[in-house]
C-alpha cells in the first residue's frame, strides 16, 4: 500500500473521529496534507467527497468546507508556484497555520495550544522518521 493510499484512508478514517470523538478540523488538515504531496485531481476528488461527507454529518451546510478547503488549496498553489515547498517543518507549519484560521470559522475548537501540541508531536514524527530514513 502506498503513501496517497494510507492518506486516502486516515481521511476517511478521520471522518468518524473529527464527528465522535474528537472535534478537531482533521479532514481539513489532512486534505491540505495530501493535496501538497500529490496535487492531481484523483486528490481533488477525494477531499471534496470527504468535506461534503463532513458537512453532512456535521450538519452545516453543504459546501461550507469544501470551500474553505479549495480557497485554502488555491493558497498553496499560489505559494508552491513562488517558492518550492520541501521541508516537511514549512508543510506543517502551513498546515497549522490553515487549520487554526479554518477551526476558527467553522466553530471547532480553537485552542491554540491544542494546535500546536498536535502539529509539534506530528513534527517531532516527521522528524524521528525523516532521520532514520523510514519517511519518503
Amino acid at each position: 500500500m502506498n503513501l496517497k493510499n494510507i492518506l486516502i484512508a486516515l481521511l476517511v478514517l478521520s471522518l468518524f473521529i473529527e464527528t465522535t470523538i474528537f472535534s478537531f478540523p482533521f479532514i481539513f488538515a489532512f486534505s491540505i496534507l495530501l493535496y501538497i504531496l500529490f496535487p492531481d485531481a484523483r486528490t481533488v476528488f477525494s477531499v471534496f467527497a470527504a468535506s461534503l461527507l463532513i458537512d453532512v454529518l456535521k450538519a452545516a451546510p453543504p459546501g461550507v468546507s469544501a470551500l474553505a478547503i479549495f480557497i485554502t488549496l488555491l493558497a498553496i498553489d499560489l505559494y508552491r508556484r513562488v517558492f518550492e515547498i520541501k521541508d516537511y517543518k514549512i508543510m506543517l507549519l502551513i498546515i497549522c497555520a490553515f487549520s487554526f484560521a479554518y477551526a476558527k470559522f467553522a466553530s471547532y475548537t480553537d485552542n491554540l495550544i491544542v494546535y500546536l501540541v498536535i502539529f509539534g508531536g506530528f513534527g517531532l514524527l516527521f522528524a524521528y522518521f525523516h532521520k532514520k530514513k523510514l519517511l519518503w
